[in-house]
């Protein structure tokens, strides 16, 4: 009887799963282990010395085999990914009577591994508070710790605590930072590029870092002079590793890529793209949304915020933006290579782009409206 894993996500940030952190399993067996396998994980993360929940388990026949399907809440991700692999291994082993695979030692190096970086209570409290005050915990590795992003967090060692376990930073000084997002495929490159150059001399203060992750993350936002992050991210880390983040002030989707050959199931790569719509939540947050394509034109419906509509000049595009000035909607497109603006009935013609590809249009006009957005008059002006 067989069993191997799919695909094994540990997602360290918001994700599809759940706003904390998960694990999303997909297995395929020739069985309908589900349960089996749902109750010998639960029985080994008690045994490692982790805490999980919400533990939902989907098993779906399919021609003769079993897609088993399981997703759970854990402050501890990757363990539990590896507990997960220790099971299939273990599974594996009985099923071809592989008498040199040792189940105990494994548990055992894991439970070591545990105990080695076993958060202390002090920063769990700390952890704690946190939530309370809707403000991130960084580990920024060798005992240092961040609350909040950029220039304002605080930094600290994990020795100061634990020699006064009642420490408390100065809350009402912490808090985050505006992070504007493009997410996509090649427009959104084209988008970073363009920005690149943009801010290259004029803004030290802002960071622009494509492919954005959460390793990236605890390096940018680590920086206490930082003032805004520019970000592109990639639909495929947002599936594996969640968002490297809470909350965005913009967000631009210009082009969706199909999903990556991991991905077993195309409504997670949808879910996984309209999550950064979803938490686009700061105060006068802005979305951007490419009409020309059904695909990121269906994700407005994720927005909670004012939601921009910008087009290329297709058939499809400026009929979804006809629909939208209709309704009193703000849209940007180019017709016929010049570019315009409009709200309801008013319309402003901006200057022409008609030398420019569909992609690199795409790039422009959601720039244009991000810098329009934070205020950047001056640079706006030499976009064009």
């Amino acid at each position: 009887m067989a069993l191997h894993i799919e695909s094994l996500f540990a997602l360290e940030g918001p994700n599809i799963v759940s706003f904390q952190p998960a694990v999303l399993i997909s297995l395929r067996s020739s069985e309908p282990i589900g349960d089996w396998f749902v109750t010998r994980l639960k029985a080994l993360a008690q045994r490692v010395g982790l805490v999980i929940g919400f533990v939902e388990l989907n098993s779906q026949e399919l021609s003769g085999d079993w897609r088993i399907k399981l997703e759970c809440v854990t402050p501890q991700p990757a363990f539990v990914c590896a507990i997960a692999e220790l099971l299939v291994r273990e599974y594996q082993a009985e099923q071809s009577d592989d008498e040199s695979w040792d189940s105990e030692e494994a548990i055992y190096q894991l439970q070591r591994k545990r105990r080695q970086e076993r958060i202390p209570l002090p920063i769990l409290q700390l952890q704690a508070s946190c939530l309370q005050y809707h403000l991130p915990l960084l580990d920024l590795g060798d005992g240092r710790w961040q609350i909040g992003l950029g220039k304002n967090s605080f930094q600290f060692d994990q020795a100061q605590v634990l020699q006064n376990p009642a420490f408390q930073p100065d809350w009402q000084a912490l808090g985050l930072i505006p992070i504007a997002v493009w997410l996509g495929d090649h427009a959104r490159a084209h988008a970073l590029n363009r920005l690149q150059s943009l801010f290259a001399q004029a803004q030290p203060a802002i960071q622009l870092v494509d492919q954005f992750n959460h390793t990236l993350a605890r390096q940018v936002f680590a920086d206490q002079k930082l003032e805004q992050a520019l970000v592109g991210l990639e639909v495929a880390s947002i599936l594996r590793q969640g968002l490297p983040f809470e909350q965005s002030w913009f967000c631009a989707i210009l082009d969706l890529p199909d999903p990556a050959p991991f991905c077993i199931d195309p409504a997670m790569w949808f879910d996984s793209a309209g999550l950064a719509l979803a938490l686009n939540t700061a105060s006068n947050a802005l979305a951007v949304i490419n009409a020309d394509d059904a695909r990121t034109l269906a994700l407005a419906d994720y927005a909670t915020c004012e939601c921009v509509f910008v087009s290329t000049g297709s058939q499809q595009g400026l009929a979804a933006i006809a629909t939208r000035r209709e309704q009193g909607g703000r849209a940007l497109f180019v017709r016929d290579g010049a570019l315009y603006r409009a709200q309801g009935e008013h319309e402003e013609h901006l200057g022409d782009l008609s030398g420019a590809a569909p992609e690199e249009q795409l790039a422009l006009l959601s720039i244009y409206l991000y810098l329009e957005h934070a205020g950047f008059a001056d640079l706006k002006a030499a976009l064009f």
